[in-house]
């Protein structure tokens, strides 16, 4: 028989001491050369780096005229395919009917071995017990964080469920993964199947969960079934105060899937092929930048989906699991469908008649293939340089990068705007000027990209 973990300190110990031992072995860092300053934010002179290069460019309509050999393209990306192609719609849409079938999964009612948000517990749990022993040769943690709040002046316990897939690379970080799996009622019915609040985050974060753990990846994933989200986030506030900020969790970033199955808006519109992606500002902000990530993973890697960035880390008036964690410094995103329907939110309506499994399988590619990008990619360069005398870009090889690709934003732009593959690690070009911002990734011999560097603010080189 499987026992809960209850302590996932024994998790963190683990990583510490993984960290120490690839530590201990790790090759040092490239350097570059000692140079002359050109400025504070950017120190790039004249490179020795031939002017030979091979470059592919996104060309979207008035865009700068590329130099030398630049030519319209696009970052390869067959190693991701494979394993977007095993999001499985039948497995997501039979999850949310389990979960519907619970009757409710509200955090305060009286615990039932056979409905309710206990039952919706144990369910989870076993499917990721499951995990474990269908992947022995993947390290994988699952345990539940048990934590209390005060509710009408009593003790509230509930617990959260976490499922850790334990990374090869110390360096590569770790990236959160969630969905809150409560329930709740604007009028207090009994009854509250939730199968879009939330159960399509739930289905799509245990679907990418079992792809996840079918094999080793570069980073450590955790995965998070929050409880007490309807309520005031308290599962999500509980996890950041009692476990990520206690234990120094380093978070590269965090990704909360909330409401993702429904392309139906409020007018009966369609949105089949559209999801919005929310974070906090400013727009130069780390969770931004996350933002146009998975903005980027989906024009690239899912192109029958767009994600629309929005200007705010939630809908006006609204929250989200993400938002403690924002609060607390880390990356943070929420995905959510494009239009999502007020009446069919905390009541008998938000049952499987308006979910549309073929839009959750590609919303839930989107959010696998941002946290591919994040748990699979080299590391993004180093050292980035930009000298404004002539526009010569160049930075630090990264470890294990076959080419490299710079994603520009224009100034007050949500999005990148152009991004450039290059098989060089600098060139010269006047155009990037007119350009706010820019950040580079790198990709390895398989196609498979990176994460982005932080944002260099080009226009505060030019000043």
């Amino acid at each position: 028989m499987k026992h809960l973990l209850r302590n996932p300190l024994i998790v963190v110990l683990a990583l510490m001491v993984g960290t120490l031992a690839c530590s201990l072995t790790a090759e040092p860092p490239a350097t570059l050369p000692p140079r002359t300053p050109v400025s504070q934010a950017t120190t790039t002179p004249q490179s020795t780096i031939g002017p030979q290069f091979t470059v592919q460019a996104q060309d979207p309509a008035n865009a700068p005229q590329l130099p030398g050999d630049f030519v319209a393209g696009a970052p390869a990306g067959q190693s991701m395919q494979g394993q977007l192609a095993l999001v499985d719609s039948n497995r997501l849409w039979n999850t949310i009917t389990t979960l519907v079938n619970f009757e409710d999964r509200y955090t305060l009612y009286e615990p039932s071995q056979s409905k309710g948000i206990y039952a919706a517990r144990d369910y989870i749990l076993t499917e990721l017990y499951k995990l474990q022993t269908e992947n022995p040769n993947v390290r994988i943690d699952a345990y539940t964080h048990q934590f209390q709040f005060n509710w009408g002046g009593e003790g509230i316990y509930a617990e959260n469920i976490v499922m850790v897939v334990n990374g090869t690379d110390p360096d590569a970080g770790i990236v959160l993964v969630g969905a809150h799996y409560d329930t709740i009622s604007d009028i207090g019915a009994t009854r509250q199947p939730g199968a879009n609040d939330n159960g399509t985050g739930v289905a799509a974060v245990l679907e990418i969960a079992r792809i996840i753990a079918q094999k080793p990846h570069r980073a450590t994933v955790i995965f998070v079934f929050f409880s007490g989200e309807e309520l005031g986030m308290y599962g999500s506030k509980a996890y950041v105060e009692e476990f990520i900020k206690p234990n120094n969790i380093p978070l590269r970033a965090v990704m909360n899937l909330d409401m993702i199955g429904s392309p139906t808006g409020p007018d009966g519109s369609r949105h089949d092929n559209e999801m919005r992606v929310f974070s906090s500002k400013p727009n130069s902000s780390q969770s931004r930048q996350l933002a146009r990530l998975s903005e980027f993973a989906a024009r690239y890697f899912v192109p029958d989906m767009k994600v629309w960035v929005q200007d705010d880390v939630d809908r006006p008036g609204r929250w989200g699991d993400h938002i403690p964690f924002t609060e607390a410094g880390f990356p943070s995103i929420r995905f959510i469908e494009q239009a999502d329907d007020a009446t069919r939110m905390h009541n008998l309506r938000d049952s499987t008649e308006d979910i549309d499994a073929a839009y959750l399988q590609r919303t839930t590619k989107v959010a696998l293939a941002t946290l591919l990008i994040l748990a699979d990619g080299p590391p993004p360069p180093q050292d980035i340089r930009i000298n404004p005398a002539n526009w010569r870009i160049e930075w630090l090889p990264s470890r294990d990068a076959d080419r490299y690709v710079l994603a520009l934003r224009r100034p007050g732009s949500l999005v990148y705007d152009q991004e450039i593959t290059v098989d060089v690690t600098g060139f010269t070009w006047p155009d990037l000027r007119v350009y706010e911002a820019v950040a580079i990734a790198a990709i390895d011999s398989s196609g498979q990209v990176g994460p982005f560097s932080n944002e260099i603010l080009i226009t505060s080189v030019a000043q």
